[in-house]
């Protein structure tokens, strides 16, 4: 029962139950009262007194009833959601209100409560983020300041003419440039994370053959696995699902996950990509022979800066490596096996941007599996810029 009814109904019967008061007292108590003792009501003035008293008794008993109905139906419970509030100012998030009707003030209490604990895990999650930019400030701050004090050593070699034995000028430039180059590709890979996570990346949805556009993607990075000894197999239909997808988004998510893949393994391993049809949509899957995943680590994978450092760096044909942006760079320009931390971050960001899944798991017979789903129907909450006339719907 709404608590407007109840406090009306409470008054109306306060006001009934003075009426009664009154009724009983004019036509039962003082007619008998004055039977009974005829020389006290004997006089009008006393019969108009008498009237009088019980009048006022009965106001006061029907005051007291009304007062009785709003405390219990209006003032205790606003004075229970007036403490709640006071305690809000306080930042005391684990204070609730508990309102055992169904009425308008139930209603109000619930959403109440509602946004307290919205308050609660918004205070939470700024806690979290808080501790999160102190790492990310410090885990970038270590990545700019290694390669610029190496750069800074190998230029003030240069300038003292004191060069690392076996080290010629060009090689030292090249090492300088390769600092460089690892510089400018962290801060792209951070500013890339940035506007994926900030929803400000502008999307450029078009329907593509997935097949096609894999094959194109691989057909790039069968090089760098060759110079590491690293054979790159693929399994990929002649014929898949059409679906709406970046595609410069999902050449960068394939690249970052066989580079992912290049830094743990080793000469003579495999990475496999393949492609299957799903009712939904496709499923590309990237595996390696490598030593796999730590469990402690699989639910974190996907995390800014949460990666385990591989056990070794390998070399193919006795080339020297160099740290970069994505990978060690071979002096002859190819990839090998370092990394930002950044690229399964934005892995995530881009796969959920086209409203797909991406997981990660271990490889039974050893090695580390990473499956992405991508819908047929372009599922994306962002703005996006359609690019050759796309029109959004379910790929055929």
């Amino acid at each position: 029962m709404p608590s407007r009814t109840r406090i009306l109904l409470g008054l109306i019967g306060a006001f009934l139950l003075m009426l009664a008061a009154l009724f009983v007292a004019v036509y039962h108590v003082i007619p008998w009262m004055s039977m009974r003792y005829p020389e006290v009501f004997f006089d009008p003035k006393t019969v108009m007194r008498s009237v009088f008293l019980l009048a006022v008794g009965s106001v006061a008993i029907a005051f007291a009833l009304a007062y009785l109905v709003c405390r219990v139906f209006l003032i205790s419970p606003l004075e229970r959601l007036s403490a709640t509030v006071h305690n809000l100012t306080g930042r005391d998030y684990g204070s609730r209100m508990h309102v055992p009707r169904n009425d308008e003030l139930a209603q109000l209490a619930n959403a109440l409560n509602d946004m307290v604990t919205r308050l609660s895990d918004y205070r939470h999650s700024e806690h979290t983020l808080e501790v999160y930019r102190r790492e990310l400030i410090a885990s970038v701050s270590h990545d700019l300041r290694t390669p610029l004090a190496m750069a800074r050593g190998y230029i003030e070699a240069l300038r003292d003419g004191v060069l690392p034995e076996g080290m010629t000028t060009d090689q030292c430039l090249e090492l300088v440039e390769d600092k460089i180059n690892r510089l400018s590709a962290l801060i792209d890979d951070l500013f890339l994370l940035s506007r994926w996570e900030s929803r400000r990346y502008p999307m450029s949805p078009v329907l593509v053959e997935s097949s096609e556009m894999l094959r194109n993607i691989l057909a790039g990075l069968v090089q760098d696995c060759e110079v590491r000894g690293v054979s790159l197999e693929a399994d990929i239909p002649d014929v898949a699902h059409k679906v709406y997808v970046d595609v410069s988004a999902m050449e960068r998510v394939v690249v970052n996950l066989i580079t992912n893949a290049l830094r743990y393994v080793s000469e003579g391993d495999k990475i496999m990509v393949s492609l299957k049809n799903r009712l939904d949509g496709v499923e590309i899957v990237v595996e390696d022979t490598g030593p796999g995943i730590p469990e402690d680590i699989l639910s974190h994978i996907f995390e800014r800066y949460y990666s385990h450092k591989p056990k070794e760096v390998s070399t193919h044909a006795g080339v020297k490596t160099a740290s970069t942006s994505r990978g060690e760079k071979t002096l002859d320009g190819s990839l090998a096996t370092y990394g930002t931390g950044l690229g399964l971050a934005i892995v995530k960001e881009i796969v959920q941007a086209h409203g797909g899944q991406v997981y990660a798991a271990n490889r039974p017979l050893g090695g580390s599996r990473f499956v992405i789903v991508i819908p047929r129907r372009f599922r994306s909450s962002r703005l996006v810029k359609a690019r050759g006339g796309a029109q959004h719907g379910t790929a055929s």
